[in-house]
């Protein structure tokens, strides 16, 4: 009977491990979308100022 109790606490750990790096995985997918845009918006708002830049000097 021993047995099955360790096996049957075994699984509860390992469907909490699962859980825990899906969840730690789904946080960092966030983060890392959050600063792909926060960095894609500051690259669009350089293009625009050298774009600008390029336009006043080439006038």
């Amino acid at each position: 009977m021993k047995i099955n109790e360790f096996l049957g606490g075994l699984a509860h750990n390992y469907v909490l491990i699962t859980m825990g790096a899906v969840l730690f995985f789904a946080v960092k997918a966030f983060a890392g979308f959050l600063t792909y845009k926060q960095i894609n918006r500051k690259f669009t708002q350089l293009d625009q100022k050298l774009d600008r830049l390029l336009n006043k000097s080439g006038k």
